[in-house]
């Protein structure tokens, strides 16, 4: 969930076999998800989508994952962090 915003959820989901992040906010007018793809096409997972405490009340927002090209075990992985930040 968004630190400053509990109407924006960022979450990782199975697209075409492979996870995939994406940013979910509610308009609390209509009820209605607007859904934005975050990763889309990727060829490794997309996992556990995190936003930072801290960030300024209506500045940008920051979105880091974990990319797995390989996750077999917590002693045997290949990974790495990616993030975005996405401008207003």
């Amino acid at each position: 969930m968004h630190p400053n915003n509990s109407n924006v959820v960022y979450l990782s989901k199975i697209v075409n076999g492979v996870f995939e992040i994406e940013r979910w906010e509610l308009n609390s007018k209509n009820g209605q998800w607007k859904i934005e793809a975050i990763t889309k096409n990727f060829d490794y997972d997309n996992v556990r989508p995190d936003l930072p405490r801290g960030l300024a009340k209506g500045g940008n927002e920051i979105v880091l994952w974990m990319e797995n090209q390989k996750y077999i075990h917590y002693t045997d992985y290949k990974t790495s962090i990616k993030y975005l930040v996405r401008n207003y």
